[in-house]
């Protein structure tokens, strides 16, 4: 579905993703399928002979994994075009090799975005701490948010926010990069609002440990709503 975005906001929901559309397009099912447009057919003249199925939908999903290209300089993001196809992502640990899970999406994301890319023609969002966008042609990285944006309800400010600036999208940018715009001001409106430094780049600190910390400012938990408040000063942050 070229021109059309699929949003994923978490590991289950990309894995389930995948199941469905291998199902949908797998050779047993099409079989399936055309027997019982046969069978359900009204007599009289057919028209061109095509089953038009309903759309499976698509899902909201992310998953923390950075098996992703990065540019090592700023952890904000990075462009690369793709590389050669990789297929079908392995299995890791899952008893049923034909099923996804949500450990086989968190160990290969980039591997599950581009096989949701080969599958549905569209341009595949999976937010996770490193978001992930790809297309036909590249791959974009975005790591600039913290971990206190893995909250309820963040993935619907990404979904309406990629919206938003694809409704407004000139003809000299792609989909593409007006998703992967979307992402990193998402990511940046969440570090604004959490008042953190940490980016998805680097391991989360965790409170109580041995460790020097790594970053100054660690931030605080935030909900929704403080992401949305904060989408103007990440626009204005990154226009001026």
């Amino acid at each position: 579905m070229p021109g059309q975005v699929v949003i994923t906001p978490h590991a289950g929901e990309m894995a389930a993703l995948l199941n469905r559309l291998e199902a949908d397009s797998s050779p047993r099912s099409g079989a399936a399928q055309a027997d019982e447009t046969t069978e359900d057919a009204p007599a009289g003249p057919a028209s061109d002979g095509a089953a038009v199925r309903a759309d499976a939908g698509t899902a909201e999903s992310g998953a923390l994994g950075t098996d992703a290209p990065t540019d090592g300089r700023d952890g904000t993001d990075a462009i690369a075009a793709a590389p050669e196809r990789t297929g079908r992502p392995r299995h890791a640990g899952s008893t049923d090799s034909s099923r996804f899970t949500a450990q086989d999406v968190v160990s290969q994301p980039l591997a599950s975005t581009r096989h949701a890319h080969e599958l549905t023609g569209a341009t595949v969002l999976l937010k996770g701490a490193v978001t992930i966008v790809v297309d036909e042609d590249h791959v974009y990285v975005s790591g600039s948010a913290p971990t206190w944006r893995a909250t309820a309800g963040v993935g619907d400010v990404l979904a309406g926010l990629a919206g938003a600036l694809l409704a407004q999208q000139g003809a000299e940018i792609t989909t593409a990069e007006t998703v992967a715009s979307a992402a990193y001001l998402h990511g940046m409106a969440a570090a604004i609002a959490s008042e953190s430094e940490q980016q998805g780049w680097q391991e989360p600190e965790l409170v109580g440990h041995g460790r020097r910390q790594r970053v100054m400012t660690l931030g605080h938990p935030i909900v929704a709503g403080d992401v949305i408040r904060a989408i103007p000063e990440a626009t204005a942050d990154v226009i001026a």
